[in-house]
């Protein structure tokens, strides 16, 4: 009488045998093995009688024998098949979901000093804000000029922090932190101080760079664009106003 190797995902552990033994899920075997082994951590087996193990998906991972992968928790993440365990995000870090394959940087406003969160801390007082995204400590919160305002450059050059003033008619200052305001361009205007943005001439008028008004392009009646009903009747250097 002859003796047969047992199949994968079999197995016998004693001489003698007449048959083998099955390996259960969690578990696998090559062939003619006398014992089964548990999968590996980042691994699962989900089958009975199973010749290998199969990896984790991205944003999952499992114990050693597992039958089944679980999800990575917020805060934690895996970025590749098979890792054996969930990584916690980094500082300036956060993931708010279950089962994903990465972390998100804490926005503008926001930081992290923390490892493995699922949220970002604001900064304290809504004038207070971060310079990148993934800021790592409360120290990143500066208090940046608003729009409209303008300040001394922090060191770099890059930002401006308060004490802040505000932009001159006919310049602006559309983000917070700008070290300087920008002149309105040419067929645009600001009337105000701290202006975040500029308008455009109506129609039938102009202006150069940096201009607080608009000029009247010629003594002729024009409409205004956006009121198609109103038209403008220039008369030295006056603007009548007709309802159409």
């Amino acid at each position: 009488m002859s003796c047969e190797q047992c199949p994968a995902g079999n197995f016998s552990m004693n001489a003698g045998q007449t048959n083998c033994g099955v390996c259960h899920v969690g578990t696998y075997s090559f062939g003619g093995a006398s014992v089964c082994h548990d999968c590996y951590p980042g691994t699962y087996a989900n089958l009975m009688q199973s010749s290998n193990c199969t990896l984790c998906a991205a944003g999952l991972s499992s114990n050693a024998g597992a039958q089944y992968c679980y999800q990575c928790q917020p805060g934690t993440f895996t970025f590749e098949e098979g890792m054996p365990a969930c990584l916690e995000c980094a500082l300036g870090e956060y993931n708010p979901g279950s089962g994903v394959s990465f972390c998100l940087q804490c926005p503008v406003d926001f930081y992290q000093e923390n490892k493995g969160q699922s949220a970002c801390t604001q900064c304290p007082d809504n004038r207070l804000a971060t310079a990148q995204t993934g800021s790592t400590s409360i120290d990143d919160c500066l208090n940046l000029c608003m729009p409209g305002e303008y300040g001394r450059p922090l060191p770099g050059g890059i930002l401006s922090v308060r004490p802040c003033d505000p932009c001159i008619p006919g310049y602006y200052a559309s983000v917070r932190g700008m070290t300087s305001c920008v002149a309105c361009a040419g067929g645009y205007f600001t009337y105000f101080n701290a202006s975040s943005g500029c308008s455009a001439c109506p129609g039938g008028s102009f202006s150069v760079p940096a201009s607080t008004i608009c000029t009247i392009c010629a003594h002729e009646p024009f409409l205004v664009p956006t009121h198609p009903f109103v038209l403008i009747v220039p008369r030295a250097n006056f603007l009548w106003v007709v309802a159409m």
